[in-house]
């Protein structure tokens, strides 16, 4: 039977108070074969009330280690211009299936979006993070000016080399998050874990914000989905904030 499209959000876990972030940060990520897999901020894109801006970062550590791994600036934009007022919004949501597709409300389903709540295309980009298959590019939220009651699904990071076996017995399992000051590749890392097991990382581009909303929300979380290859499995988990 054909799946159907909810009136309501009674099902299952939903984001029915999306976030409305104001800037999102565009990250790069190097092929496997670069043997990196760190993403980087490499620019942002500013929310107008017409449309967005888009500035590419320049001169910061992780400009010039994406650069050495192959970086050159996001096809829609030239690298040459450090900042873009045209059409920016139309360039980055080419990166989703547009609204009017009749299909439209499964994709919104993946991402845990209730299809009765209201949110904006920039919302949009930021909860799905605008990741294609053939580039290294996402759209990353950094959490700013951070407001509750909110829901948002994020990936976990780093989930292939640390604990990727999970089945889905365990989608809907609690999961809690612990600061790893020890972790020599930043110390500012907070880990997602379930019971004993370490599952993977905060995207470190969210971490120091997501701190701050440790600190001074109650946070709840557990498994929200699985996906991926046998050879790159992802996991993603659904975070309540209140």
């Amino acid at each position: 039977m054909p799946s159907q499209k909810l009136s309501v959000c009674d099902m299952g876990d939903w984001i029915q108070c999306p976030r409305e972030p104001e800037r999102l940060l565009l990250a790069w990520q190097a092929a496997d074969e670069k043997h990196n897999r760190r993403r980087f901020a490499v620019g942002e894109v500013l929310r107008t009330r017409t449309d967005a801006v888009f500035r590419y970062f320049r001169a910061t550590e992780d400009v010039s280690m994406a650069e050495s791994l192959g970086y050159s600036g996001y096809p829609a934009f030239r690298y040459s211009q450090s900042e873009h007022t045209q059409s920016v919004m139309a360039a980055f949501m080419r990166r989703l299936p547009p609204r009017g597709r009749p299909d439209f409300f499964i994709y919104l389903e993946k991402l845990r979006f209730c299809p009765t709540s209201p949110f904006s295309d920039f919302a949009l980009l930021g909860a799905s993070e605008a990741r294609l298959p053939s580039d290294g590019f996402s759209l990353v939220d950094p959490l700013d000016n951070f407001l509750a009651p909110t829901e948002v699904v994020f990936e976990i990071a780093g989930y292939r080399h640390c604990d990727p076996d999970l089945t889905n017995a365990d989608v809907g399992a609690k999961v809690s998050f612990q600061l790893e000051p020890t972790n020599v590749y930043d110390p500012g890392a907070i880990k997602i874990v379930k019971g004993t097991r370490k599952l993977g990382y905060v995207n470190k581009l969210q971490a120091r914000q997501f701190r701050t909303i440790l600190d001074g929300f109650c946070v709840s979380a557990w498994i929200a989905r699985l996906n991926g290859t046998a050879d790159h499995p992802r996991a993603f988990i659904f975070v309540q904030v209140r």
